[in-house]
């Protein structure tokens, strides 16, 4: 971004006078000022030109690593939850008392 010190409190100066941030910050970054006579071929050879690189930390390849092996891992372990209806089915399901209270007052307090 370029400061003009010449310009009191940020007023706008008259050679960009009514265009936008993004036509002002596209000739910033790209180098060019917007010409009419300006090729498209031309403005296609310096985008060719400019490239963008990114490169990760090792912690956030691992972190991408991670995120992958969740989203193949499904949400419910439906061998548990068979187990629990068949415990259900025959009668031997016997909840703990004690932990459910402890989850309930943990949710109430959360609200």
């Amino acid at each position: 971004m370029v400061i003009d010190f010449n310009r009191p409190n940020g007023s706008p100066s008259t050679n960009n006078a009514g265009r936008s941030n993004a036509a002002q910050a596209n000739e910033q970054t790209s180098g060019l000022k917007s010409n009419p006579q300006t090729s498209p071929v031309a403005a296609q050879q310096v985008s060719a030109e400019v490239k963008d690189s990114v490169q990760l930390s090792s912690v956030a390849q691992q972190l991408q690593n991670i995120s992958d092996k969740l989203k193949d891992t499904p949400s419910v372990d439906k061998e548990r939850v068979a187990r629990l209806k068949q415990a259900v089915a025959d009668g031997t399901y016997t909840p703990d008392s004690a932990r459910v209270a402890e989850k309930l007052l943990k949710l109430e307090f959360q609200s």
